[in-house]
């Protein structure tokens, strides 16, 4: 199986200002050194912000604000620095209200005509998911296209969730040959527990290779 990847993306739920956003406050206040901007938003729209950094975006508007790398490959995808990025920000504002942050792994997950089915099966199956996180229950959404006589699987969300540990919200759609799968691993409900947040930030290394293992999972 090939995998293609799409994109990665931070993004955090909450109460920002977009005007803070800034080269100079991202360089001289967070420390970041980012190169220099390839793109940005018009500065007179106050409730959005975009600043771009040739692969690399910033996005935010009052209740989003989300890093997005586009364009990468296996090594880059497991260097991405997203995560102290946004930490670097958030620390000096520390007043700002989070309600959630994720993180995002987009792929194309392709492979040869006379293998798809069982991609497709693999994907769509609950007990694919139920075996590899070892919980006792998920939480599914599926679209699928029904007739009198048959049903073609579309696409699924998963939700996995653990005591004391992060959410992580899988969704596959299905293509010709391919899948391609949103995987993300989530601290929600910060205003409650700003635990969560830490347990995040902290774990990128260990996301990647549940990611890795969990891809080696469909193809079993």
């Amino acid at each position: 199986m090939k995998i293609l990847y799409n994109y990665l993306s931070l993004v955090a739920l909450g109460s920002f200002n977009p005007a803070i956003l800034t080269l100079d406050f991202l360089n001289n206040v967070c420390k970041l050194d980012l190169g220099d901007l390839t793109g940005q938003s018009p500065s007179e729209i106050p409730v959005h912000r975009r600043l771009d950094f040739n692969r690399l975006h910033f996005i935010v508007d009052i209740e989003r604000f989300q890093i997005r790398e586009e364009g990468i490959d296996e090594k880059e995808f497991r260097e991405s620095k997203q995560l102290e990025y946004f930490d670097a920000y958030y620390q000096k504002l520390p007043y700002t209200p989070l309600k959630a942050i994720g993180m995002n792994i987009n792929v194309n997950l392709e492979i040869e005509k006379i293998d798809a089915e069982n991609l497709f099966n693999k994907t769509q199956t609950p007990k694919t998911y139920l075996d590899f996180f070892s919980v006792s229950e998920i939480e599914v959404e599926e679209i699928s296209l029904h007739t009198n006589t048959e049903k073609v699987w579309k696409g699924s969300n998963y939700c996995i969730k653990k005591q004391n540990d992060l959410t992580r919200r899988i969704n596959s759609t299905r293509n010709e040959n391919s899948v391609i799968l949103n995987y993300n691993a989530e601290a929600g409900n910060l205003r409650k527990d700003l635990a969560q947040y830490d347990l995040l930030i902290n774990r990128y290394s260990q996301i990647c290779d549940e990611f890795t293992n969990f891809i080696k999972h469909l193809e079993v």
